[in-house]
């Protein structure tokens, strides 16, 4: 169960219409299963949204009714706009939603307000729309909408437990173990942010798949062979870039929350000045200054990280590209060579054993650089994606040839995954460098608030103005300082960082060479004619 709180408005007409009608200002209705209402005279939609209109406009005088003084700020937006949402492993009818939403209403204190439901089938999950008049009936009180989505949250859980299964189990922790998720305006941005990085990374990684054509008079399971095939590698590269959204997704929220806690001790600081008499227009000055520099630390440390994934990708995609390329090469030298792809025809003509084993790991290894990886560990694509091959008679004469060719496409592969994971190696040892950057800086930063809060409340005018600046400009200068500091020192980080892994994939090469020139050797030895008198018998 998810509840989702609608920002609160100020029409019950316009909140109404939309949710009475399909989506793009539609005239039509067929999203709508369902409505009720609640503490209303009618279920009349138009009219019970009359009604509430009337009861937000007589607040006052039910005020004087019921026998409470009259007076008080004005409720501006008295439209509540909730809507609870089921998993969409959950079925519920209209008797189990409705009473759901009594229940929640009654949770939170609302069971009193008037209330519409509206029940939407425009979803793959259940969800029911609540439209809650903020204004007592009765009363002409606001409702108590304090701590609504920590209680919302409690009511979730309880709901869950009681039905059996409990979805969202980040609910079973106490709250100071909870992971806090980001502010809505926050939530869109790195949403827009992460579409915007995947649309470029697809844009700059397009890929032809004009290989695949053939020319007609080629048989038909040569084509079905490279129908799967094409089907295999498109399987491959979608799953590269839906891997590359979950990435850059955590990516954003990872800088948003390091920005976040960087800047916690300058916001405390300012709320406690706050507190203690600063001037509201300082204030607000302070509070606006201190909002333009934590998003310009967000938009740059932001665009840094992203560009070193984006590096690090580019190098992943170019080698699943080469491995894909590799495993056409085979599939070309087999048919060529009149072998089949065993693997390949079982995915095109399944059998009953196949389809009753669905579970089953599909062919084609694993996806993204594992398959590289397992091609530099396990020998050629050729062999994984079809089994041992078994040489033709006429096929002895080029077999150091073939050898040849494996180990050089073994180790192109195996360097393709070693540049990876050294710019990966590369990219934490400047992300730890700049942790310490953003520390230090924090730190001079912080050393520097009592400063600024000793001039604001002890000058004013052209003083201030002139204290002010120069606090500025010590402030920038001893910035400058760390930052120049870290820069001197990034760089031996970096080589202390990839010393080993360079000495590894040096000793993983020189182990792949051995490996294969043993193969060889040992090749040679059988396939090399025997004396009988020499060797003895067999």
């Amino acid at each position: 169960m998810i509840v989702k709180f609608i920002k609160p408005g100020t029409s019950f007409k316009g909140v109404m219409l939309y949710l009475m009608h399909d989506v793009g200002h539609a005239s039509t209705s067929d999203r709508v299963a369902w409505t009720d209402t609640f503490n209303l005279a009618h279920d009349h939609i138009e009219s019970a949204v009359h009604e509430m209109y009337t009861t937000c406009l007589d607040a006052d005088l039910l005020k004087e009714e019921a026998g409470i003084r009259p007076g008080g700020s004005k409720v501006e937006k008295p439209v509540k706009h909730v809507s609870l949402n089921w998993d969409p492993s959950e079925t519920p009818d209209r008797k189990e939603m409705t009473h759901a939403a009594q229940w929640f209403l009654k949770h939170m204190g609302w069971s009193e307000h008037q209330a519409i439901l509206t029940a939407h089938q425009d979803k793959e999950y259940r969800h029911l729309h609540l439209v809650v008049n903020a204004i007592h009936p009765v009363t002409g009180l606001k409702l108590d909408d304090g701590f609504e989505k920590r209680r919302a949250q409690t009511w979730a859980l309880a709901y869950e437990q009681e039905r059996g299964k409990v979805f969202c189990e980040e609910r079973l922790k106490p709250l100071t173990e909870r992971e806090a998720s980001e502010p809505r305006p926050a939530w869109m941005a790195i949403r827009e942010q992460v579409e915007r990085e995947l649309f470029a990374e697809q844009a700059r990684n397009e890929h032809d798949p004009s290989y695949i054509s053939r020319a007609e008079n080629r048989l038909v399971i040569e084509r079905r062979e490279w129908e799967v095939l094409k089907e295999l590698q498109k399987e491959e590269r979608l799953a590269f870039f839906a891997d590359g959204k979950q990435i850059y997704k955590e990516l954003h929220r990872a800088v948003y929350r390091e920005i976040r806690q960087e800047f916690r001790p300058r916001w405390a600081a300012l709320y406690a000045a706050g507190r203690k008499g600063m001037d509201r227009a300082d204030f607000a000055e302070m509070r606006a200054d201190l909002i333009a520099q934590q998003k310009e630390a967000l938009d740059e440390r932001r665009e840094a990280a992203a560009a070193e994934v984006r590096a690090a990708r580019d190098l992943e995609y170019r080698a699943l590209l080469d491995a894909q390329k590799e495993q056409r090469g085979e599939l070309i030298d087999r048919q060529d060579r009149g072998l089949s792809s065993p693997q390949l025809l079982d995915r095109a003509y399944p059998s009953e054993e196949r389809r009753a084993g669905a579970g089953e790991a599909r062919p084609g290894g694993a996806r993204g650089l594992g398959r590289v990886e397992s091609q530099a560990r396990t020998g050629s694509i050729a062999e994984r994606m079809v089994g041992p091959r078994h040489p033709l008679p006429n096929e002895d004469r080029a077999r150091n040839g073939d050898n040849w060719r494996a180990t050089a496409g073994e180790l192109a592969a195996l360097r393709q995954l070693q540049a990876v994971e050294i710019q990966v190696a590369r990219f934490r040892a400047r992300q730890a460098a700049a942790s310490l950057r953003r520390r230090d800086e924090a730190l001079v930063r912080q050393g520097f608030v009592h400063r600024f809060l000793v001039a604001m409340r002890g000058t004013c005018g052209a003083k201030r103005a002139a204290m002010l600046a120069q606090l500025t400009a010590e402030q920038e200068a001893a910035v400058a300082r760390v930052r120049d500091k870290a820069q001197a020192e990034v760089k031996g980080r970096i080589a202390r960082s990839l010393a080993p892994v360079r000495a590894r994939h040096r000793d993983e090469q020189h182990g792949l060479r051995a490996a294969r020139r043993a193969e060889q050797r040992r090749a040679a030895a059988e396939a090399a004619p025997r004396n009988p008198t020499r060797d003895g018998p067999r």
